[in-house]
């Protein structure tokens, strides 16, 4: 394999292992904390913490192009 393929590669996976993390995060979050169970307080952090996760998701879009 050419090291460029390889590296590109490698790129790509370490772009989609890491929004596949934020995936898998946002999925426990919805399954400790259902939306009809919360106080206040828990969802103003999920809020923070969702942006967070779109936030991290647009830094991939970004890197990515």
């Amino acid at each position: 394999m050419k090291t460029n393929t390889l590296a590109e590669l490698l790129y790509l996976r370490q772009i989609l292992s890491t929004l596949s993390n934020i995936s898998f995060n946002f999925s426990q979050i919805n399954k400790r904390y259902p939306v009809d169970t919360l106080t206040e307080l828990q969802a103003s952090a999920i809020i923070e913490t969702y942006k967070s996760y779109i936030d991290q998701v647009k830094k991939l879009v970004k890197e990515w192009k």
